[in-house]
């Protein structure tokens, strides 16, 4: 199984819906993954590029 291909900067805020805060991004990502990962039926590649979003957002909004 192949990973996700790597995201380019912006793509983390389409993934997360748009944040305006890390706040937001936070709860956002604590939505997604519930059902994104794969112990609840999800994907692999889908909570990885979630994780890989969550992540990408907490070093701009400087977490």
């Amino acid at each position: 199984m192949a990973l996700p291909a790597p995201m380019v900067p912006d793509d983390w805020r389409a993934v997360l819906e748009n944040p305006s805060s890390l706040a937001e991004a936070e709860e956002t990502w604590k939505r997604l993954i519930r059902t994104a990962h794969p112990d609840n039926g999800g994907s692999h590649a889908r909570a990885a590029q979630i994780n890989a979003a969550i992540a990408m957002a907490r070093k701009e909004f400087g977490a």
